[in-house]
This record gives C-alpha cells, structure tokens and sequence, in this order.
C-alpha cells in the first residue's frame, strides 16, 4: 500500500548492520606495544600486532596499527576508533604489550609511560574498562584480546598512594555486558610469558591465536577454547588464556565454513541447466511482453543458483531489469522452481523487496528464503518466505535489533513481526504524534508520527508494531498509538 504523502525523517543514529551504502562492517584497532623507553623492551608485541593485524585483515577486518604508541598515540587511536566501531558488525581491539592491575581497575601501558605513582595511571596508561564500551557498539560482536599479562617491570618501583591499593600480578577478572567478549593470555591474577625462547617470534598466546583464527568453520568461542588448550601444551601448562563474557545463542565465526559451490560433479549438466534456465526466462518474457503489445530486450540478472529443495536441479532467483517488468518500486524479482523435465515454475515474487538470500533452514524439506522488504534506522527487516507445499508463502518477518548484519535465525535477540493480513490492514491506523524513539532494542528516530501510515504488523510478545513510515522506511511504535476498528 503507498502513502498518500511524503514523511520528511532526520535519522539520528548510523546504521550498524551490512547494508548497501554502509561504512565498514569489520573494523579492528591492533595495538603492539614493545619499544618501551623506561623499562626494558619487549621483543614480540610488534611481531605479534603485525601477524595479528594481517591475519585479521585476511578475514575482512579493516585494520588501524599503532606500533609503539605512546599515550597520545593510543588515546587518539581509540577516539578515532570509536564511531567506527558504533557503524560496524564486528569490532576488535587487540594489544600486545605490558599491562597491569592496580586497585582492581586493568591498564594498558603505552610506550611513554614511567609510572612512578600508582595515580599516574589515570592519566598516563589507558583503561580496559574504557575500551569495552567503544567495542560494545559492534552490531555483532565486541571482541578486546590482550595480550599483556607480562611480568609488569613497573610493579616493583612504583610508589603507593595507600597502602591498601594494590598492584598485582596480571589482570584482574572483567564481566563484560552485552555481546562482547574479552579474552587474556592469562587467566586473571597470572602472568603470560612473552616468549618461550629468543627464537621465538610470537608470544605462545598469539601464536596460538594465529594458528586457530583463520580456521573456517570454527565458531567465535571454540577459537578461544582451542588457544587455551594449544597455549597450555605449549607452555607445559604455565599459562592459562581465559576468555570472559557470554554471547547470545547465536553462533560466531570470525571466518564462515567454506560454503559448497554448485559444481559438475554436484549437479551434472551444470552449464546446461543454467544455459536452459537462461533459454526458457528469455522465451517466457518474450511471450508475456508480446501479450501486452510489449516489445523490447529481456535484460535479467540472475542472483541466485542453488538447489532449493535437495533434487540435484538448480533453482534460480532472478532479476527481471527489462523496462516493462520495473517501476517506482522496483524491479521484479522471482524464485524459480525447477521441474524434473526440464521446466520452471515461478514460486515466489519478491516484487518491491532487495537483498534475496537463501537460509539453510528448511521448512518442508524447502530452504527459507530471506529478502530485505523494510529497514529501520537503515537496518534490514529481513521478511522470511517457507514453503507451504505449493509456493513460497510470507511467514514472519525478523529483525535482528543489535545483531542486523543477516538473516538472523538463531540469534536470541531477534524481534519477530507477524504481518497483518491483507483482509485486515485497512481496520489498523497509527495515531498522528506518536513518538518513535523509544522502540525495542534502543532503535527508533526522534521524530513524530504523522498521517496516513500503514500498520505493517505486530511484535510477537510485545506491545510494539511495525509501522510504515514512508517506501521501504519504518520503525517500531508502542501499541498505545495504534487504532483497531472492529470487523464488518
């Protein structure tokens, strides 16, 4: 249903998810600190804060190095990481280098420093606790590694501004809230050995992270899990990473599974059956141009080739840009159901919807099918289409609140919209001067509603509603502000 009229919005906030446009999804901050200037050096945090950072790069992060910073260096490091973080889905910050507890509070100590009192702290190293908050706004995940749990040679001479503060050996136990997860090279109130002999060029923490990092397929806690077991052999069991914090039962991966392809040995004939899909589109719009006077090239794209319901034919997702098939919304857009002898029957139109994926969740035996219909604060509400033994079928659509970067299935802090039918849409109206801030999950815009505005359907187990706002632009508004007028 269109608006009658054009809704002028202010977005406030920047979108967080993997949508077109959008800044960087994976941003990393890698931090090696080892030339210190008032305590003897370090050999490996530079070696381990380069490997890292190519390895993170390796896996899609953009990466900011700071070699040997100073206090400057690592204050305007994490400023300028900040908004990058809050626009991401993955934010990291890894540090190689001295640190040290004092008080309870956890410091990462910059080249510069000379510590003579336990007060310099404040203004002299960085605290971890002020890193968490900036890797807290990742859509996705806030991961923070440290690998700076050394025996601290600024400890021994630093001067106590109470007799009770104490200065301890490593790192102190965090909890971290939210989906963010820190992990030390050493369990809390133990030290890391930053090499196991002069040869070496990593400390056995990073090494053992750049040996399990890029493993596909291995989800964000069993990397963790496996470092501690590799560092614990390495070191005859000296030393003992720990990772705190608690994710969502939604799974990680810092590197996906490498995903099959279709192949000739998968799908015999492939070439053929994708030249045969080609033929039979080309032939079908030709002849339902030519019932409506149309002439003109078929132009199409095909988006997705993959077998949607396990009988060894590829099904296609296809973009129909000929002129006669596009308009205001949109270009057509269909899912093709492949026939065992060689025919296609067009299953699903998603006519005004962008972003078709394939989910390996299946509903009668058919994969689901995600395609992005609405955004809110320019994240995708992604509207999930089940088979229901004839056709696609819309069943809910979800959005991922702070986890927008996909279809976002299993992640418990998904919202679930069920879409009003058709037959009742006419019977619920929004309230002019509703407010949108204070929508699920923080997202909504300072703005007010105004008339006219088409009621897109409810939160499941909420008092919340999705509401049209004007072409594919939504957001959430409290059920205090909708109307429902009673049935015929």
């Amino acid at each position: 249903m269109r608006l009658a009229v054009l809704i002028a919005l202010s977005l406030l906030a920047t979108a967080l998810g993997i949508v077109p446009g959008c800044a960087q999804t994976r941003v990393a901050l890698v931090i090696g600190n080892g030339g210190y200037k008032n305590v003897p050096v370090l050999p490996n945090p530079t070696n381990d804060a380069g490997d890292v950072a190519a390895s993170l790069e390796r896996l899609g992060f953009t990466v900011r190095r700071v070699l040997n910073g100073t206090s400057d260096d690592m204050r305007r490091a994490l400023r300028d990481f900040a908004p990058l973080a809050r626009r991401s889905e993955m934010a990291v910050v890894f540090y190689s280098g001295h640190g040290m507890e004092i008080g309870g509070e956890n410091w990462l100590i910059p080249i510069d420093a000379e510590l003579k009192e336990d007060t310099a702290a404040e203004y002299e190293a960085v605290s971890l606790r002020s890193i968490m908050p900036l890797v807290a706004g990742a859509s996705r995940l806030g991961l923070i590694i440290l690998d700076a749990c050394r025996n601290n040679p600024f400890a021994t001479r630093m001067l106590r501004s109470l007799p009770t503060r104490a200065v301890e050996r490593g790192f102190a136990r965090v909890e971290p809230i939210g989906s963010v997860l820190v992990a030390y090279a050493a369990k809390d109130g133990t030290t890391a050995i930053d090499g196991l002999d002069r040869n070496s060029r990593n400390s056995p923490f990073t090494a053992a992270l750049l040996k399990t990092i890029e493993t596909p397929g291995l989800e964000i806690n069993f990397v963790f899990r496996k470092v501690r077991d590799e560092v614990l052999v390495a070191t005859d069991r000296r030393q003992e990473p720990f990772t705190y914090g608690a994710l969502s039962s939604g799974e990680l991966y810092l590197k996906p599974a490498d995903r099959p392809v279709a192949t000739a040995a998968a799908f015999p004939g492939l070439p053929a059956q994708v030249a045969a899909f080609e033929t039979f589109f080309r032939t079908s719009i030709t002849g339902e141009m030519a019932k409506f006077g149309e002439k003109g090239d078929v132009k199409f794209k095909i988006l997705i080739s993959e077998d949607l319901n396990d009988d060894s034919y590829l099904d296609f997702v296809v973009l129909n840009t000929s002129s006669y098939f596009c308009g205001s919304g949109g270009c057509s857009t269909e899912v093709y159901l492949a026939g065992a002898n060689g025919s296609y029957s067009s299953v699903l139109d998603l006519f005004g919807s962008t972003s078709p994926r394939v989910s390996s969740h299946k509903t009668a035996g058919f994969k689901d099918i995600a395609a992005v219909k609405y955004t809110v604060h320019e994240q995708p509400v992604w509207s999930i289409h089940q088979w229901n033994g004839k056709e696609y079928a819309l069943a809910y659509d979800q959005f991922c609140g702070q986890v927008a970067f996909e279809y976002c299935t299993e992640d418990d802090s998904s919202i679930i919209i069920d879409r009003i039918p058709d037959s009742d849409a006419d019977r619920y109206t929004a309230k002019p001067g509703a407010s949108l801030f204070d929508a699920p999950g923080g997202h909504g815009l300072k703005d007010k509603l105004g008339p006219s505005l088409t009621v897109v359907g409810k939160v499941r187990g909420n008092d919340w509603y999705l509401v049209q706002l004007w072409k594919s632009r939504a957001a959430f508004v409290s059920a205090k502000y909708i109307v429902r007028s009673a049935g015929r």
